[in-house]
């Protein structure tokens, strides 16, 4: 018989150690499912039995200690009479992980010298047509008659970054309400 049990004890204790692991996992997911589902009452949320130590646990010479029933509401919403009302004293404090961090911490920021002076992005538009800067308005105008939507806002955009020639923006608006018509 103490061969066998020499035998099976790896297999015994590896049994064993997976039972109160599983039992563990199952304590944690159903805490987990408690936490989950804050909204629902306490009678009808799951009950989560706490692990005790070995030591505590009942033998064949020590009994388990009686149970504490916690009164519950009959039907009609009223607790019997004789029973008490006062919340049982297990209610646990809320977890918080040890690794997380409410506050925030700024790990690198950076910028451009001078960039706290002119915040948002920089826009360069590059002339419409090679030799647009050496035109004058007359010429500019002329060019527009023909040209398609896409090219007058090009030359409304730079128009207005750049010299912004009362003439030409004025000669692009007539060329669009021309398009639009």
């Amino acid at each position: 018989m103490s061969l066998i049990r020499t035998v099976t004890a790896p297999a015994r204790l590896a049994l064993h150690v997976g039972h109160h692991v599983l039992r563990h996992a199952l304590e944690l997911a159903e805490v987990a499912a408690q936490r989950a589902r804050p909204d629902q009452d306490r009678d009808a949320a799951v009950h989560v039995t706490p692990i005790r130590p070995q030591a505590d646990r009942p033998t064949a010479d020590r009994p388990a200690p009686a149970p504490t029933a916690t009164p519950v509401a009959g039907p009609s919403g009223v607790v019997p009479s004789g029973t008490s009302t006062a919340p049982a004293d297990t209610e646990q404090p809320e977890f918080q992980p040890p690794h997380v961090d409410d506050e925030r911490e700024v790990v690198y920021s950076s910028a451009d010298a001078g960039a706290e002076d002119e915040v948002g992005a920089t826009l360069h538009v590059d002339e419409p047509w090679p030799g647009y800067t050496a035109m004058t308005v007359p010429d500019i105008a002329d060019r527009l008659v023909l040209a398609d939507t896409a090219t007058l806002a090009a030359v409304q955009l730079y128009e207005q970054t750049h010299r912004a020639r009362k003439g030409v923006l004025m000669a692009v608006d007539e060329q669009l309400e021309r398009a639009a018509n």
